[in-house]
């Protein structure tokens, strides 16, 4: 989408955004890449696939999520 290692950027962020809702609408399920601040509103967009990295996995194992309760 020429913004590597940019995934906040606006472009790419309406590029995922566009496809989301088109997968969503045909009642398709799909996922992308989340991170602890994203799962939440990925899954209220619809997504019911998340991929995390090794990384992630092992530091929220070393310093697990505070989840807010409410």
């Amino acid at each position: 989408m020429g913004h590597p290692g940019q995934p906040t950027h606006p472009d790419v962020q309406a590029a995922v955004n566009d496809i989301a809702n088109r997968l969503r609408a045909h009642g398709m399920p799909f996922g992308l890449p989340v991170a602890r601040d994203t799962a939440r509103d990925w899954h209220a967009k619809g997504a019911r696939l998340f991929y995390l990295t090794l990384t992630q996995i092992l530091n929220e194992g070393l310093h697990p999520w505070r989840i807010d309760p409410t």
